[in-house]
């Protein structure tokens, strides 16, 4: 099998068969392309930031509201039923938002 001879950044000459060859060059396509997934993520993630951080206030902002006090059984029962569904909406806004 013949060598390939090429000079490397430190302008050593160095021998590798072909095949050697085809697996660095392949090698080093996949890294390039693990590099541009990194930056459109990171490019995403910091054009998102800002709502994801709009959103986290949102849930802060829901779980500072007041809760009634309520002297009936009746109104106590829908007070702690809708305190349910808010802490659920808050749930629910925090998973989503950290996906962003």
């Amino acid at each position: 099998m013949e060598t390939i001879e090429f000079a490397t950044k430190e302008t050593k000459l160095v021998k590798i068969e072909p095949i050697q060859l085809e697996e660095i060059m392949k090698n080093s396509g996949l890294a390039i392309q693990e590099a541009e997934k990194k930056r459109k993520a990171d490019e995403k993630a910091a054009r998102l930031a800002p709502d994801k951080t709009r959103l986290l206030n949102f849930c802060q902002a829901i779980n500072d509201l007041p809760r009634p006090e309520v002297k009936s059984i009746e109104a106590a029962d829908i007070a702690s039923k809708a305190n349910i569904l808010l802490v659920k909406t808050v749930n629910f806004i925090k998973e989503n938002a950290e996906k962003l």
